[in-house]
């Protein structure tokens, strides 16, 4: 027993190393990059949009605040007269909630990665904030950003291996027994429920997203509700291309949009989310911008407002598909062909 007595408490404090450690670059990130962008926000030297802010950041700053929590609880456990009846995990069951913070993050972590990449192309100033961060890191722990921004990816499991390594020191009849058993599976449970929501695909389709958000010349027109620009977790690119697009209300025409259309053909090209349906006009043979960001922005559609789809086909081999709105309004898309069809 005392051989077990001693055992688990060197997983302890491996546990609170690595804790204390994890919290520490969290801390670096927070307030070498975080915090000076957050502030430049609120006045005119903004580095970045927040809508770009918060896709490349995420919910770092919550988590962090959440593991210092978790910190203060384990050194004051450690430090209380730790003894050979005294447990840990009770710990973990009673802050269980302060590990969901982690769904945000792991979900976006893929747009995370790909953001900062385009905005340290598109921000001269965030890309030397980047450098001047990487440089600093390189004269201690000689880690770049993105492995910074992983360490909330895999602690998690850290946690569970760790439990895990203090149980099998742990007697069938300590107290300690059923709780580490209590939290490990609610460490587990949490982890498998965040993983089920994670796309396996999500670098590719925010790959994409970011593609089309900077190839629009017209960005600060495009508002969505998210608040928080094209690139969001679970939105997933379907396919893009030439329409003709009509919108009217109850049979009676409101507008046709493609007017500015370079090749004057009245068409509009058009790019298919699962939820969102974004209408631009290829300028790419117009002299705005067309090498870098060849689409200018006209309108969008949420595909929760769409009540019906009405499909018809024409007799020059045409299809012409009728979106009924939830307020009455319809769009009405034609293809031309088989190659817009698809």
């Amino acid at each position: 027993l005392k051989a077990q007595g001693v055992v688990r408490k060197r997983v302890l404090q491996e546990l609170m190393q690595t804790e204390r450690s994890y919290v520490q670059s969290l801390e670096i990130v927070e307030n070498l990059l975080v915090e000076p962008i957050r502030s430049a926000s609120k006045t005119t030297s903004r580095v970045m949009k927040d809508s770009e802010f918060a896709s490349a950041f995420s919910n770092i700053s919550s988590i962090l605040a959440n593991n210092r929590r978790l910190l203060e609880l384990l050194e004051e456990r450690a430090s209380n007269d730790w003894g050979d009846l005294s447990t840990i995990g009770d710990i973990f069951i009673d802050n269980i909630s302060l590990f969901e913070e982690y769904q945000a993050y792991l979900s976006n972590y893929d747009v995370s990665l790909i953001t900062i990449h385009f905005l340290g192309q598109k921000y001269d100033k965030f890309k030397k904030m980047i450098k001047a961060f990487e440089q600093a890191q390189m004269s201690t722990n000689k880690l770049d950003l993105a492995s910074f921004l992983i360490m909330p990816v895999q602690r998690l499991p850290r946690y569970t291996m760790l439990l895990r390594d203090m149980l099998k020191y742990t007697g069938k009849h300590h107290p300690d027994q059923d709780l580490i058993s209590k939290a490990v599976a609610l460490l587990q449970a949490t982890l498998t429920r965040i993983n089920r929501q994670i796309d396996p695909l999500a670098g590719q389709h925010a790959h994409k997203l970011l593609s089309v958000s900077n190839s629009i010349c017209n960005p600060d027109d495009l508002v969505l509700r998210e608040k928080t620009g094209l690139v969001v977790p679970g939105r997933k690119f379907i396919r893009e291309g030439y329409v003709m697009l009509k919108k009217s209300k109850h049979n009676r025409r409101l507008s046709t949009l493609g007017t500015i259309d370079a090749d004057k053909t009245g068409r509009v090209y058009c790019f298919l989310f699962g939820d969102l349906l974004l209408v631009t006009d290829n300028m790419t043979d117009a002299k705005v911008k067309a090498e870098q960001q060849p689409f200018f922005y006209l309108d969008h559609l949420y595909m929760v407002e769409v009540k019906e789809v009405l499909a018809s086909k024409r007799k020059e081999g045409s299809l012409k598909v009728k979106l009924l709105l939830l307020n009455k309004h319809v769009w009405a898309l034609k293809f031309q062909d088989i190659h817009e069809r698809n």
